[in-house]
């Protein structure tokens, strides 16, 4: 009858507070217990799949920041000046920084030339944000009886509503929407 130390094959554990010593892995390399050549293989493919993603776009990096191709106005007493010079309403669009909706509307429709350009052909465009809205926003918001973002109101210079729409908008929605506006100046106009 032989008797055998259960001890002998277990691992010496730790001192307290400190790090257990790596085994040796499958590849008998005791500085990379685990990783084996098909692991490797592996990590070097994600990684190629994320730096294609990148690369192609589909992976926008967060450190970045739209082009605004309209040129918003972000005071309120400048767009309603500028309106009663050019004799234009006012696209009053309400956002803030934790609507997706309207980041996504920042990326993909307001970043856009065309759609900077017929904007500002139509209306004065004012961007208010309720991240942290000052006092004349925050009456703005209560006046309009603004629920939902992102809202678009167009007023004329004097705060009185004309139209208005809340929700995503794309390109091929927003701006039919915008010149079907009464009240507005065309191009043809100036």
């Amino acid at each position: 009858m032989s008797t055998t130390d259960p001890t002998q094959n277990d691992p010496v554990p730790a001192p307290p507070g400190s790090a257990p010593m790596a085994q040796p892995g499958p590849n008998g390399d005791p500085h990379h217990p685990h990783k084996s050549s098909g692991s490797r293989a592996i990590l070097v493919l994600l990684g190629l799949i994320v730096a294609f993603a990148v690369v192609t776009g589909l992976i926008e990096s967060r450190g970045t920041t739209p082009v605004d191709a309209v040129g918003w106005h972000h005071s309120y007493g400048s767009a309603v000046d500028q309106a009663r010079v050019e004799g234009k309403p006012i696209l009053v669009y309400f956002t803030a920084d934790w609507c997706a909706p309207c980041s996504q509307m920042k990326r993909e429709v307001f970043s856009q030339p065309d759609v900077g350009m017929f904007i500002r052909t139509h209306a004065v465009p004012l961007m208010l944000s309720l991240s942290s809205p000052d006092a004349q926003t925050a009456r703005l918001v209560e006046r309009l009886r603004i629920e939902a973002l992102p809202a678009f109101v167009i007023i004329n210079a004097d705060g009185e509503e004309i139209a208005r729409t809340a929700g995503y908008l794309p390109e091929h929605v927003l701006l039919p929407w915008l010149s079907g506006v009464p009240g507005q100046r065309t191009a043809d106009a100036e």
